[in-house]
C-alpha cells in the first residue's frame, strides 16, 4: 500500500515538473517573441534616428524583403545620402499620431515629421507601412515617399540658390558708379575641340593665360564632352544696333571663333563705368575665400558670395550687399518643379545715392591724371562732396575680370603707387 502511495506521489511530482517545464517554456517563448520584439513605432523611430546620424546602411537593414528586392543597397544609400546631405538635413524628429494593424497588409503608422534644412524647417504628415519578417520582426516597406510624401521614385530633390542683387552705388543724378554690367566669357566645349595642340597655344596668346592653366580647367572632374568650360572673362564684346560686332572687337572675336570648340557667352558682373576715374572712390569687390567665410560666419555669406574689398564697396558693404535665398524643391523626371519643400527668400541690397557728380569726377581726373596727387571738389555752402580724385589710379574692372600675375606685379611695383 505504501509502495502504491509512493508511486502515485512520484507520478504527481513528475506531472508537476512537466507542467512547470511547459509553463517555463511557454513563458520564455512569449518573452522572446513578445516583449523582446521591437514594436513597429520603435522600429520607425530607430530608422529616423539612423537618418539623423546619416547611417544609411543601418537604415537599409530595417527594410522588409520586398523593399530590398526593389532597391539595391548601393542605390538606396546613394539616394538617401544625396537627398539628406544635399539639403543639410538635421534634427529630424517624428511624432506618432496613429497605428493601425491590418492582418493582410501589415501595420500602418501615421506620423508628423520635422526636418531642419539649409532653407529652414520642413514639416509634413506622412504614412509608412511595416510588415513582419520570418522572425516576426517589424520591417519598413520602403518607397521614396518615406523621405517626403510627395516624392516619387523617379523624382529628384533639388536645391537652388536664389541669387540676390548687390545694390548700386549712384551719383547725385542717378548715374551708376558701381552696378550690374555684362562681360564676355570665353569658354571651350571639349566635344567640339580639335586635336591640334596649336589651338590651345593660340587661345593662350589671345587671352594672355598659360596653356597649363587652360588644360587644368579642361581636366576638372565635372567636365563632360558637351560642357562649356569657362576659360577667361573679358570686357564685353560690343555689338552695333544691327547686331554686328563693333570694329574694335571684331578682330578679337574672329580670332577666337577660328579656334575649334571656342564659345563666347555673356555673364553678369559688377561693373564700374568710370573705370580708373573713380577707382579709389568706388573700390572693388572680390569673391569670398575660406578666411573671409570664417571671419563672417553667421552673417549669411556663402562660397558664391562677393564682398567689398576697399573704397565705398567696403564701406557700404552691410547696406549694399545682397543676401542669397535658397529653395528646396521636388522636381519630376523632366526636371520641372513639382513641389516647393522650403524656401528662404533672397534679400536684394540697397541702392545708395552719393553727393558725387560723375561729370565733375571725370573732368577733374582728366586734368589730374598725368600728375601725382589728389583733389576734392566740395560745395562750400552745404559741405557736399562733389568729387574725390587720386592720381595715378587703377581700373577696378580689371579686378572683376581677373587680373594676370604680371599686371598685378606691374601695379604693385609702379613707383607712382597707383593702388595708394
Amino acid at each position: 500500500m505504501k509502495k502504491k502511495i509512493k508511486t502515485k506521489k512520484l507520478l504527481i511530482l513528475g506531472a508537476l515538473i512537466c507542467l512547470v517545464t511547459v509553463i517555463i517554456g511557454l513563458t520564455i517563448n512569449f518573452v522572446l517573441n513578445g516583449f523582446n520584439k521591437i514594436k513597429p513605432d520603435e522600429v520607425l523611430k530607430q530608422y529616423m534616428s539612423f537618418a539623423n546620424e546619416r547611417q544609411y546602411e543601418k537604415m537599409y537593414n530595417l527594410l522588409d524583403e520586398k523593399s530590398k528586392l526593389e532597391n539595391k543597397k548601393e542605390d538606396f544609400v546613394s539616394r538617401n545620402k544625396k537627398i539628406y546631405e544635399g539639403i543639410s538635413a538635421h534634427n529630424i524628429s517624428i511624432d506618432i499620431k496613429d497605428i493601425k494593424k491590418d492582418e493582410d497588409e501589415g501595420t500602418k503608422i501615421n506620423y508628423d515629421s520635422k526636418i531642419n534644412t539649409l532653407a529652414g524647417e520642413i514639416s509634413f504628415s506622412n504614412e509608412v507601412l511595416l510588415t513582419k519578417d520570418k522572425q516576426k520582426n517589424y520591417r519598413i516597406r520602403w518607397q521614396s515617399k518615406v523621405i517626403f510624401p510627395e516624392l516619387e521614385n523617379d523624382n529628384k530633390v533639388l536645391v537652388s540658390t536664389l541669387k540676390a542683387k548687390r545694390g548700386n552705388i549712384l551719383d547725385r543724378n542717378g548715374e551708376v558708379l558701381a552696378g550690374q554690367g555684362l562681360a564676355s566669357v570665353i569658354g571651350l566645349v571639349p566635344g567640339k575641340m580639335s586635336n591640334n595642340v596649336e589651338d590651345l597655344k593660340k587661345l593662350s596668346d589671345l587671352l594672355d593665360i598659360p596653356v597649363e592653366q587652360i588644360q587644368k580647367k579642361l581636366d576638372a572632374s565635372w567636365v563632360k564632352e558637351n560642357s562649356m568650360v569657362p576659360i577667361k572673362t573679358i570686357e564685353k564684346i560690343e555689338e552695333n544696333p544691327d547686331g554686328s560686332v563693333k570694329e574694335k572687337d571684331k578682330s578679337l572675336q574672329e580670332s577666337l571663333l577660328s579656334i575649334s570648340g571656342v564659345k563666347i557667352s555673356n555673364t553678369e558682373v559688377r561693373a564700374y563705368p568710370l573705370g580708373e576715374k573713380a577707382g579709389h572712390l568706388t573700390g572693388y569687390v572680390q569673391n569670398v575665400n575660406a578666411e573671409i567665410l570664417k571671419e563672417k560666419k553667421g552673417k549669411n555669406y556663402n562660397v558664391n558670395s562677393i564682398i567689398g574689398k576697399i573704397g565705398l564697396e567696403s564701406l557700404l558693404e552691410d547696406r549694399i550687399r545682397g543676401i542669397d535665398g535658397c529653395e528646396i524643391i521636388i522636381a519630376d523626371r523632366y526636371g520641372d518643379k513639382k513641389e516647393t519643400l522650403a524656401i528662404v527668400p533672397k534679400q536684394d541690397g540697397e541702392d545708395i545715392k552719393l553727393t558725387i557728380d560723375s561729370k565733375i569726377q571725370s573732368k577733374l581726373y582728366d586734368q589730374l591724371k598725368n600728375d601725382k596727387g589728389c583733389a576734392v571738389v566740395m560745395n562750400p555752402k552745404t559741405g557736399e562732396i562733389l568729387s574725390l580724385v587720386s592720381s595715378p589710379s587703377y581700373n577696378p574692372n580689371e579686378f572683376i575680370l581677373g587680373m594676370s600675375g604680371d599686371r598685378w606685379k606691374e601695379l604693385n611695383e609702379n613707383e607712382n603707387k597707383p593702388m595708394l
